[in-house]
């Protein structure tokens, strides 16, 4: 849900595109126009709008007001938070006694934050649409082009498409002095901290991060009349389905036809604890009509991973109700530590890692291998940028000034990380991905999904990444901490006596070699039945061992090419560069091209949605 703060009101009645329906309010010499669902908290100190959910553990997890306002209050002074404060949110205070607005958002940001501020003129939303309508900002060519050229789509660091509007950066806090004119800026910098466990392996205590995890889990739910979960058939959403109390109601959901292993294994693990469970599927739905890509972008800017339409656009559920959805960092498997987790590196490592449990060896970080690896995370970047792509999109910036932007962007992220004195060369991938895949590309699985429900992520709390962040990576990689915790809770072991759709038929809490070898012939079939399909170019084939979503019939859309010619009419990002993402998708729908995702050319259309209604938009005076 959406909501903007302004110094000077905004006449949201006015615009030629439904923003939606608002309610306004005036505090403190501000406007404030927000969505009915849209979480506001006010009393004698301040008026705050927050995204997501807030937690004090000083309080029990019945006493929600009691928990927003000390939440609140301990953020607008004390930044990091101390341990007893949690969720996962952005958060926008306005302070009665004095001309100050605080905004902040956790230690990942999913949830995004857009400010402006020029002269003594402040604006702030959770939206960049109303930005775009309540500033006469115009395009950021350096976003634009991120958005369309980019790793993910994704705009980079505090980037935006809009000139002069930022987004608020990981564990970012900011305070604006309106009277002043003066801005205050802090950073939690509380993640990885290993330093002081030296370079050897370490034992975590599974129990002590299972209360806490179940703690976090339960005080989320508790704010909500309704409780949803989003299973599959993966270790992270069994993990979260497990720490729910016994005497919490869940609704089990999820994507995929009921054919599916995946869905098979949800329905499984829902039946064990005794939740009711709804699966539902509509392949049309991966390459929406015009009019529903229209609806999410502007209700949502999160279009992006198509499977949450085949839920969206059937469900029916009350208002208040929330949907939990598991850990979008995969931070206890460590799978974002590439270099040691990718398939590759499980092959590689399987005899020494996996069979006699030896440690991974991890690189201590120094200032040369630092400096390498910002170079070499530029270069990555970089090469996705070159003056010939650039020429295909509707864009006038220079070559030279488009590298300049990117690497000013890029540097902020790094300077984050390196602001974490991380121990190991790997963290600094791992919080990389975090802060640009996870934040964006995986964060927009619980902007879509705010379209029906309050969606919100507890493994991806303040506290529980805190956490999980100082367990020694030996511990995390190849599964171990999860194993362990698979082990040692009563109804976590029954959930593990269900198979993984990655290791099917046996049971997960069978020995961790067993299930590798399963993992790994099951891959290797999957491959040959790819290859062949693809050798054959025959969509009737069979397209996995055990099924799941079908990408190949996905592609097989009647209407396909008529709806590709719907997404870029108006065409604002290059006749180009669309052209050349029509003809990827048509190649993938006649196999010459594996047809694995859509979500590369639905970033292209959400992008070039957004600039359509942008531009509708900036007809209309704002103010």
């Amino acid at each position: 849900m959406r909501f903007i703060i302004s110094t000077n009101p905004v006449d949201i009645e006015s615009s030629h595109v439904s923003l939606g329906q608002f309610t306004s309010k005036n505090c403190n010499g501000l406007s404030l126009y927000f969505e009915g669902t849209y979480k506001i908290v006010e009393n004698d100190d301040y008026l705050a709008c927050f995204s997501g959910y807030i937690s004090d553990f000083s309080f029990s997890k019945d006493q929600i007001k009691e928990q927003h306002n000390s939440a609140i209050t301990q953020i607008a002074n004390t930044w990091p938070v101390p341990e007893h404060i949690s969720g996962s949110f952005s958060l926008t205070i306005i302070h009665k006694a004095d001309s100050l607005v605080t905004m902040c958002n956790d230690l990942i940001g999913i949830y995004p934050l857009y400010y402006y501020y020029d002269n003594g003129n402040l604006i702030v939303s959770s939206s960049i649409l109303l930005m775009a309508y309540a500033t006469s900002s115009g395009f950021d060519e350096v976003g634009l082009a991120q958005r369309s050229l980019g790793k993910q789509f994704a705009n980079v660091g505090s980037r935006t498409i809009l000139e002069g509007v930022s987004r608020l950066l990981p564990g970012e806090w900011l305070r604006f002095d309106l009277r002043k004119g003066t801005c205050t800026q802090k950073f939690d910098n509380t993640l990885f901290n290993l330093r002081n466990g030296g370079l050897q392996r370490t034992k975590s205590d599974s129990n002590l991060f299972w209360d806490l995890y179940k703690k976090e889990t339960n005080y989320a739910i508790g704010k909500y009349n309704n409780t949803y979960m989003a299973l599959s058939g993966g270790l992270d959403s069994r993990l979260l389905l497990g720490a729910i109390d016994e005497n919490q109601e869940v609704n089990c959901i999820t994507y995929g036809d009921s054919n599916n292993y995946e869905v098979k294994l949800a329905k499984r693990l829902a039946k064990l604890l005794g939740h009711p469970f709804q699966n539902y599927s509509n392949l049309d739905i991966y390459f929406p009509e015009k009019k529903i890509i229209n609806e999410y972008t502007m209700a949502t800017e999160a279009l992006s991973v198509a499977s949450w339409l085949e839920i969206l656009e059937q469900v029916d559920v009350n208002k208040g109700s929330c949907l939990l959805i598991g850990d979008l960092c995969e931070a206890l498997p460590a799978r974002n530590i590439k270099s040691l987790s990718t398939r590759g590196a499980r092959l590689k490592y399987f005899i020494s890692k996996t069979v006699f449990g030896y440690n991974f060896k991890l690189t201590p970080l120094t200032e040369e291998l630092f400096l390498n690896w910002v170079n070499d995370k530029i270069d990555s970047h970089l090469e996705l940028y070159s003056e010939n792509r650039l020429s295909k999109l509707n864009l006038n910036i220079s070559h030279s000034k488009l590298v300049e932007g990117l690497i000013s962007d890029i540097k902020q992220l790094i300077n984050r990380i390196k602001s974490h004195d991380l121990p190991y060369l790997e963290l600094c991938d791992e919080l990389f991905a975090w802060y640009t895949h996870s934040r964006i590309s995986m964060g927009k699985q619980i902007l879509i999904c705010e379209m029906k429900f309050h969606a919100i992520s507890p493994p991806m709390s303040v506290a529980v990444m805190r956490k999980i962040s100082q367990i020694h990576p030996n511990e995390r990689l190849n599964y171990r901490f999860m194993r362990a915790l698979f082990k040692s809770n009563k109804r976590l072991k029954k959930l593990a006596q269900v198979p993984t759709s990655q290791s099917p038929l046996i049971p997960n809490n069978f020995p961790y070699i067993l299930v590798s070898l399963v993992w790994g012939l099951r891959s290797k079939i999957d491959n040959y039945l790819i290859s062949r399909l693809i050798k054959k170019k025959n969509p009737n084939l069979r397209y996995r061992l055990f099924n799941s979503i079908n990408w190949v019939r996905v592609y097989q859309n009647d209407r396909l090419e008529e709806r590709l010619e719907d997404y870029f009419s108006p065409n604002y990002i290059g006749k180009q560069w669309a052209a050349t993402y029509k003809q990827m998708i048509i190649k993938r729908k006649k196999l010459i091209k594996w047809p694995l995702f859509n979500s590369d050319i639905l970033a292209l259309t959400a992008l070039n949605t957004e600039m359509d209604i942008i531009k509708t938009l900036k007809n209309k005076v704002r103010f």
